[in-house]
């Protein structure tokens, strides 16, 4: 049997994740996150955090779900 499930990270292991994956560039103001495809630092938006932060930080939940905490 194969278990593609996604484990989601607890509240803790998500802030480890995003502290250790984002970082502030203060010349743009932005915050950016470490793409793990592109390696590389991306600027990190409602638009495209989906797309930078794995399923497993996320979760399944909408964009203003990811802005709480380390993403604000």
């Amino acid at each position: 049997m194969h278990d593609d499930a996604v484990r989601m990270l607890s509240r803790p292991a998500r802030e480890a994740w995003l502290t250790r994956n984002t970082r502030y560039n203060s010349q743009t103001g932005s915050l950016m996150v470490w793409n793990i495809i592109t390696w590389e630092w991306r600027p990190a938006t409602s638009e495209n955090i989906l797309e930078l932060c794995p399923l497993s930080v996320r979760g399944f939940g909408d964009t203003d779900d990811i802005w709480d905490g380390r993403l604000q």
